[in-house]
């Protein structure tokens, strides 16, 4: 006998214990979720949160997408910059070269005594040396402008002098007192010319 009464003493526990732990679970049951009344009251304050956060979110994606733009913007600026430094580094060197081909053009204009074989020479080494000067320039991209004949034009030419001449049409170039340059489409210096009236 003394056997059977711990268990039924163990037994009795059990159950008094589960009654007890039952009784709690109903009464949590029916009483309010613990902070349930704290989050009810918080509703409008995460509402007017959330409306910040949304705020400052489309804030940032505005600030992004204009960042982006620029960066955009900037890279294709470089890649300008870095074209015409292609295209127009050799400006400075044309304009110091200018004056060489000016001398150069001058020197073949003077009238040879054609029984001179020495002079007949240096002209030809004169002129040969002007065509490889000008071959390599427009390699680079230069181009000199000789408009005798051609339609006076103001973005390339400067007229020195205005002339009447006979069975020419007004406004037509005469005569080139000094030809210009242009370097990959941009005027370096203009064709100095005489013009008709």
């Amino acid at each position: 006998m003394t056997d059977e009464r711990p268990d039924a003493a163990n037994e009795n526990t059990k159950a008094k214990n589960w009654d007890e732990v039952s009784n709690r679970l109903e009464d949590d049951a029916t009483e309010a979720p613990i902070g349930l009344e704290a989050t009810e009251g918080t509703t409008g304050e995460l509402s007017e949160e959330l409306d910040v956060a949304q705020t400052e979110a489309k804030k940032n994606y505005e600030l992004f997408l204009r960042t982006q733009a620029e960066m955009e913007n900037i890279k294709r600026r470089a890649q300008r910059d870095l074209e015409n430094a292609h295209k127009f580094g050799i400006k400075k060197l044309v304009e110091e070269l200018v004056p060489v081909f000016d001398g150069l053009e001058q020197g073949l204009q003077i009238e040879l005594d054609e029984t001179d074989e020495t002079l007949k020479q240096m002209h030809t080494g004169l002129q040969l040396t002007y065509n490889i000067l000008l071959d390599t320039l427009n390699k680079y991209g230069i181009e000199q402008l000789s408009p005798e004949g051609q339609a006076f034009n103001p973005e390339h030419h400067e007229a020195i002098s205005m002339v009447e001449a006979e069975g020419v049409a007004p406004n037509t170039v005469i005569t080139v007192f000094q030809k210009g340059y242009i370097l990959n489409g941009r005027l370096l210096r203009p064709a100095r010319v005489i013009v008709a009236k």
